[in-house]
């Protein structure tokens, strides 16, 4: 099995210790979106008014979709991607929307496979 071609789903979130500690607004998620990729869609969820749902594509093709929620703990999900798009994603999550500061692990993350 060749696991960079291997797409999963992928739960990014922040640490228990401090389970809003990346401020996640939706809005201002979006608009990091929107700065961020040249191809973004987002919209609230309708009955979910702490989801939002997006869409993204960066100048290379990689698409990412899924959902940003900050009801309980702040919580991105990735659907359909592969180790590197997330590793990608992840990168750009932690560079320009996580706060800065001393976090012994930035993010945590689940496969689910």
């Amino acid at each position: 099995m060749d696991f960079d071609e291997y797409n999963t789903a992928y739960l990014l979130y922040a640490p228990a210790k401090n389970p809003q500690g990346w401020n996640l607004d939706l809005a201002d998620f979006g608009q990091a979106l929107d700065d961020a990729f040249p191809e973004v869609r987002y919209r609230q969820e309708d009955g979910h008014p702490v989801r939002l749902s997006f869409w993204a594509m960066t100048a290379e093709g990689e698409e990412f979709d899924g959902f940003a929620d900050n009801e309980s703990r702040d919580t991105i999900a990735l659907s359909s991607t592969t180790v590197d798009e997330t590793a990608s994603f992840i990168l750009w999550l932690r560079d320009a929307y996580v706060p800065a500061g001393p976090r012994p692990h930035p993010l945590h993350l689940r496969a689910r496979l």
